[in-house]
């Protein structure tokens, strides 16, 4: 019955995740998370690190957050490794540098402006950040050869 009412309120289908895939690309690889401090980031990392990565990549642009982010993960998984990384996605070279010092197996790019009623009034800076930024992180993961590219956000 509840199922049901979940699909209704979704309008879609419900997706079922296979953890063991999810693991498989996971387990020993580099994973970087962009807009590591961020809601959907943050958590993120940490579902990550329950599946055994060799370093995850925290990356963000905010100080505070990463630092945050960076301690809560350590606290949790004590045996993972964490690299905290101040960096812009819309900086091309900064972020070359991140993807060749780290070579990232798995890249999970959440960094985005999500808060539509905030951001709204600064089109120019949502074009900068979500759109020529995703392009920044996704054409270095291709020219790095990364294995995995997941976009999460529907606002990109």
């Amino acid at each position: 019955m509840i199922d049901s009412h979940i699909q209704q309120l979704l309008g879609r289908d419900e997706v079922n995740i296979d953890l063991n895939e999810i693991a498989a690309y996971l387990n020993d690889q580099v994973v970087l998370v962009t807009g590591a401090g961020g809601s959907i980031g943050s958590e993120l990392s940490r579902q990550i690190s329950r599946f055994s990565p060799q370093k995850v990549i925290l990356l963000g642009r905010g100080e505070h957050s990463i630092y945050e982010i960076d301690l809560d993960c350590r606290s949790h998984f004590p045996n993972a490794t964490y690299v905290p990384c101040i960096a812009d996605i819309r900086d091309v070279n900064r972020m070359r540098q991140v993807f060749d010092e780290y070579r990232p197996q798995v890249v999970f790019h959440t960094a985005a402006h999500k808060h539509v009623d905030l951001i709204e009034p600064f089109p120019e800076e949502v074009v900068r950040n979500n759109i020529v930024g995703t392009r920044t992180v996704s054409t270095l993961a291709h020219e790095s050869n990364t294995n995995r590219f997941v976009m999460i956000s529907t606002d990109k």
